[in-house]
């Protein structure tokens, strides 16, 4: 390995290291609680490495984003490219989704909660935010695409892609963010956490299926063959 190359592994270790400490920050303290004094002094680094790698607080929030939707993105495709049908390309986006949140707790929260209200405060202004939002949503096109290659092969019966599309994100949204809360809530009787996703996906899909000796009764269903997301 050459100097060069080992100098910018060395330095994209930093960053990840950087990363990850301020996202755990960030979510155990809040956004606006954590200065980037307090992340160099998790991972004891000097104060001024950090501004090596991001202009300011908002800037390393963005790229935190950023990185999480890109991740989601990236193994989205390989979902979609793998599937054989529509509605096996919607159950597994599904599936992942929750899947993805509860094993990395910090970083969903971050994305999907911690972001929007530090938004909201009108602290996110860095143009940086632009690019996380645009990977946001191309992360959530895959979920719209799958449900209209359903809808299209018959195989589920709706109305308005775009309304169920936000309906179905609502329902995993609201999973995820239980699920991974659910230490919080030691004295309720849960059942076994896959049984709630499990039947959570059933009870979605079975709905979204057209009934029994209906005219929009699915023909045979066609592999999934699209891999770019939609800018539609």
């Amino acid at each position: 390995m050459s100097n060069a190359e080992r100098r910018a592994r060395d330095r994209e270790a930093a960053r990840s290291r950087i990363l990850d400490a301020a996202s755990e920050l960030f979510v155990s303290e809040g956004f606006s609680n954590v200065s980037l004094r307090k992340i160099a002094e998790k991972i004891d680094y000097a104060p001024a490495t950090i501004y090596l790698y991001f202009r300011d607080k908002d800037h390393l929030l963005s790229c935190l984003c950023h990185e999480v939707f890109s991740q989601l993105c990236e193994a989205m495709e390989e979902i979609e490219r793998t599937s054989v049908t529509p509605l096996e390309f919607l159950e597994r986006v599904l599936r992942f989704y929750i899947d993805f949140g509860i094993r990395h707790p910090h970083h969903y929260r971050l994305a999907l909660s911690l972001r929007a209200a530090v938004a909201r405060q009108g602290a996110d202004k860095h143009p940086d935010s632009q690019e996380a939002n645009r990977t946001g949503l191309e992360a959530f096109d895959y979920l719209r695409r799958s449900l209209r290659l359903s809808a299209d092969a018959g195989l589920v019966v709706v109305n308005d892609v775009e309304a169920t599309a936000q309906t179905l994100w609502t329902f995993i949204h609201g999973t995820t963010s239980l699920l991974i809360s659910v230490p919080a809530r030691p004295h309720f009787p849960w059942v076994a956490q896959q049984d709630i996703i499990d039947t959570g996906i059933h009870i979605i899909l079975r709905g979204l299926r057209p009934a029994a000796g209906s005219r929009e009764q699915p023909a045979a269903a066609e592999p999934v063959t699209g891999t770019g997301v939609s800018r539609n």
